[in-house]
C-alpha cells in the first residue's frame, strides 16, 4: 500500500499564466540566492562607507598637522585595495592571475570574481577566465575572528575583441 504524494499538484498552479510561474521561479532563485550568499559569506559583510570616504570632515580648532594624519590614513586605506594585483589579456576567455601581495598562509581567503563565481584559495595566486565582456568587481575576503571581511576590492573592465581594435575612420 504505497502511496505517491506529490506537492506541486497541491500547490494549484493551474490559474497562473506562463509569463507567472517563469515570474515566481525567478523569485524563487533570487531569494535562495540571496540566502545562500548571507549564509556562505558568515553574515559579516557591512559596507564601510565611512573608512572608505575620501573628504575630511573639518573643525574650526583643528590645525594642519591632524588634518594631515588624516590624510595619510586615508592613503594607507587606498593603498590596501591595491594589494590586489591583476594581471592578463583582459579579453573573454583568456587566463586572468589575482596574485595577493599581502597572503598569510595561516589565514583563509575567499574571493568573489563579480560573476557568480567565488572560490577559497590557499596560496597568493589565482586564475580565473571570464567568458562575457563587462565590469566586473572583484572582491577579496580574509576569515578574520569567526567572520568574512573584505580587505581588497579592484574593479576589472573584460573587453570584447572588437572594443581592443583601433579604428581609422
Amino acid at each position: 500500500m504505497e502511496r505517491n504524494i506529490s506537492v506541486l499538484p497541491s500547490l494549484s498552479l493551474k490559474g497562473l499564466t506562463e509569463r507567472t510561474k517563469d515570474l515566481l521561479l525567478a523569485l524563487a532563485i533570487a531569494l535562495f540566492g540571496i540566502i545562500g550568499s548571507y549564509l556562505i559569506l558568515g553574515r559579516s559583510i557591512q559596507a564601510d562607507t565611512q573608512s572608505q570616504n575620501n573628504t575630511t570632515m573639518v573643525k574650526k580648532d583643528q590645525t594642519f598637522h591632524v588634518l594631515e594624519n588624516k590624510q595619510l590614513s586615508n592613503i594607507n586605506e587606498r593603498e590596501i585595495n591595491t594589494r590586489l594585483l591583476i594581471k592578463g589579456d583582459l579579453i573573454p576567455g583568456n587566463d586572468i592571475t589575482f596574485n595577493y601581495i599581502a597572503f598569510d598562509e595561516s589565514k583563509k581567503y575567499l574571493i568573489d570574481y563579480g560573476n557568480g563565481m567565488r572560490r577559497r584559495f590557499s596560496n597568493n595566486l589565482v586564475q580565473q577566465k571570464f567568458s562575457e565582456p563587462g565590469i566586473y568587481i572583484v572582491n577579496l575576503y580574509e576569515f578574520n575572528e569567526n567572520r568574512w571581511k573584505l580587505v581588497s576590492s579592484q574593479t576589472v573592465t573584460i573587453k570584447s575583441s572588437i572594443d581592443r581594435s583601433v579604428s581609422f575612420l
